[in-house]
C-alpha cells in the first residue's frame, strides 16, 4: 500500500490492483470443480458426444465401402468425427483446478479440433453446393479442386492458420 496516490508500486505475481487503486489486493483462484453440477453435466455431454461419434466412426469404418458412407464424406467425415470427439474431450481441461501447462494448452486444443470440424463441414457443404451448381457452370474450377484435392488443402490451410494463432497467441499474450 502507498500513502502517496500518484506513485506505484508493483504487485507481487500471487497480487492484482484496480486502475487508481493505492493497494494490492491477493488474487483469488476461480475454478471448475470436478463435483460441481454445472461440471458433471458438462462432463457428462462432452463423454455422450464422445461415445456417440465414436460409434458412428466405428459404424462408417465397419461399412466404409457402402454408398451411405461414400456419401457422408467418407475420409472427410471420418476427420471430422475424430476433430469432434478431440474437442469434446478438451471440455475435461476445464474442470477441475488449474496447472499453467493446462491454462496454457486448453483454449487451444479446443480452438484447433473445433476449427478442423468446423472447416470439415464447410468444406462439406461447399462440395454439395459444388455438385450442383459449380460442376455444371464452371467444368474446369470442379475439375481442378477435385484433381488437386481441394477439400483437404481447405482444411489444413484453416487449421494451420488457427494452429499459428493460437501459437502467436500463447507466444504473445498467454493465457
Amino acid at each position: 500500500q502507498t500513502a502517496d496516490p500518484y506513485s506505484c508500486i508493483a504487485c507481487q505475481k500471487d497480487e492484482w490492483a484496480r486502475n487508481g487503486s493505492t493497494s494490492c489486493t491477493k488474487r483469488s483462484i476461480e475454478y471448475l470443480h470436478s463435483d460441481a453440477s454445472l461440471a458433471i453435466f458438462l462432463m457428462f455431454q462432452a463423454s455422450s458426444i464422445i461415445l456417440i461419434s465414436m460409434a458412428i466412426l466405428v459404424l462408417f469404418l465397419c461399412k466404409n465401402d457402402t454408398p451411405v458412407v461414400k456419401s457422408a464424406g467418407g475420409r472427410l467425415c471420418f476427420f471430422m468425427l475424430c476433430c469432434l470427439s478431440m474437442s469434446s474431450i478438451s471440455v475435461f481441461l476445464y474442470i477441475g483446478k488449474p496447472t499453467e501447462a493446462i491454462c496454457t494448452l486448453r483454449n487451444s486444443v479446443f480452438v484447433v479440433f473445433y476449427v478442423a470440424c468446423l472447416s470439415c463441414l464447410a468444406v462439406r457443404s461447399f462440395q454439395i453446393v459444388c455438385i450442383f451448381k459449380m460442376a455444371a457452370k464452371l467444368p474446369k474450377a470442379y475439375d481442378f479442386w477435385v484433381k488437386h484435392g481441394g477439400q483437404w488443402i481447405t482444411i489444413i490451410t484453416t487449421t494451420v492458420i488457427m494452429l499459428f494463432l493460437c501459437i502467436l497467441w500463447i507466444a504473445i499474450e498467454g493465457p
